[in-house]
């Protein structure tokens, strides 16, 4: 009898160590790639634990149950806000690792996104992105009579696009004292410094969209900028 049951005791263990062990597949929708270059692959695992104030470690799930979070290391930044309004983030270690190997599975390794996960919160999905952090940046005109600074994703990565309201904040100086022109269509506003005459900024009258002049940005290394050209004639 002890012998039966010694021989029915190891079949068992024999065959849960033969059993496959299957991955998780976290379930994602909305997935939107980025154009732009990889993030740093060592960056991205160490700014990907760094959500809820820190889920390294023995820590398996988002602590505190916050509305939102980001993750940050160096120039990555990862970001979870739920979809439900007014739910909270309880997002397991597990299905936010699972969530981002599925993302970049679609985008390619370390490739900016946007997606949403499927659960992870106390009501409904989550929202989440990786992206490159932004980094603040000064310039002015060439006299310095003109000041200005914003924040933005590294230039050097692909990222153009400013929002001139919501970012740059003149510190000498003031929008309305820069000298306007306008030609063509007089759509967009030129605007120059009165005393050197460097173009410090540009404005579409018509949707508020604008930008500096990079040239005018200091510590830009323009030969690693990606030049996007503009067909001014038809447009």
């Amino acid at each position: 009898m002890f012998f039966t049951r010694y021989l029915s005791l190891a079949a068992l263990v024999a065959g849960a160590f033969a059993a496959p062990i299957v991955e998780r597949q976290e379930t994602i929708s909305n997935v939107v790639c980025s154009k732009s270059a990889p993030l740093d692959f060592h960056t991205v695992n160490v700014a990907q634990l760094q959500i809820c104030g820190g889920i390294a470690g023995k820590i398996t799930k988002c602590q505190g149950a916050p509305t939102s979070t980001t993750g940050v290391s160096g120039a990555v930044k990862f970001t979870i806000t739920p979809v439900d309004k007014g739910a909270t983030i309880n997002i397991s270690k597990g299905r936010w690792e699972q969530g981002i190997k599925a993302a970049f599975a679609q985008c390619g390794q370390d490739v900016p996104f946007t997606a949403t996960f499927a659960g992870g919160a106390s009501t409904g999905d989550v929202n989440t992105s990786a992206a490159f952090a932004d980094k603040e940046y000064t310039g002015s005109c060439h006299c310095k009579r003109f000041r200005f600074k914003f924040t933005h994703p590294a230039f050097d990565q692909g990222e153009r696009d400013v929002n001139f309201e919501a970012n740059v904040q003149f510190t000498a100086g003031s929008l309305d004292e820069l000298t306007l022109y306008t030609f063509n269509k007089m759509v967009w506003k030129h605007r120059f410094c009165p005393t050197c005459g460097c173009e410090v900024v540009i404005l579409n009258g018509t949707n508020n969209a604008g930008g500096v002049n990079v040239r005018a940005v200091d510590d830009i290394d323009l030969d690693k900028l990606k030049v996007q050209n503009f067909d001014g004639k038809n447009w």
